[in-house]
C-alpha cells in the first residue's frame, strides 16, 4: 500500500505542532477517528494512515540537507511532490539516522511557526500553545495556516 510523502510529511508536522515530539505519540494522535477527519480537510489519505514504520522510513529516505532546503518551498507548494513510501517496504536500515534528523528540522520549523504566531494568543508560551493546538482545530488551522500563505 502506497502513501504520499506529502501526507506523511503533513502528519508529522501537524502532529508536532500539537506536541507530539515521538514517533508512537505522533502515530496514536494521528490514529484518532478525530485527528484523521481534521487531516483529510488538507490532505487526501487515500490509503489511511500510514503505519509507524512507515513514517519513519519515508523520514528516513530524505537527504536531509535537501530536505533542511526544501522545506519551506514544499509547504508553499505541497501538492507539487509526486513522491510515496510504500506500506512495509525498507529496502535500507540506514535511513532511521536520517529520519531522526529529518524529524529534528520538523520539530524547528513548529517552534517558529509557534513562535510566530502573535495574533490569537500572544502572551501564551510556545508549550501552551501547543496544548491549544492540540485541542482545538481552528487554532491549528491558524498554524498550519502560517506555513502555508503566500510569503
Amino acid at each position: 500500500m502506497w502513501h504520499c510523502l506529502t501526507d506523511t510529511l503533513f502528519i508529522v508536522m501537524s502532529g508536532m505542532i500539537c506536541g507530539y515530539e515521538e514517533w508512537d505519540l505522533i502515530h496514536q494522535w494521528a490514529k484518532a477517528k478525530v485527528t484523521q477527519k481534521w487531516l483529510r480537510r488538507y490532505i487526501g489519505l487515500s490509503n489511511g494512515i500510514p503505519s509507524l514504520s512507515t513514517k519513519k522510513r519515508c523520514m528516513g529516505l530524505i537527504e536531509l540537507e535537501a530536505f533542511e532546503a526544501r522545506f519551506i518551498a514544499w509547504m508553499k507548494a505541497m501538492h507539487a511532490l509526486e513522491l510515496g513510501c510504500r506500506e512495509g517496504e525498507d529496502r535500507n536500515q540506514t535511513h532511521e539516522a536520517t529520519a531522526v534528523r529529518n524529524l529534528a528540522t520538523v520539530r524547528r520549523k513548529v517552534f517558529n511557526t509557534l513562535q510566530q504566531e502573535t495574533r490569537i494568543h500572544p502572551k501564551l508560551s510556545k508549550a501552551k500553545k501547543r496544548v491549544v493546538a492540540a485541542t482545538d482545530p481552528k487554532y491549528r488551522d491558524v498554524l498550519i495556516d502560517l506555513n502555508f500563505k503566500d510569503r
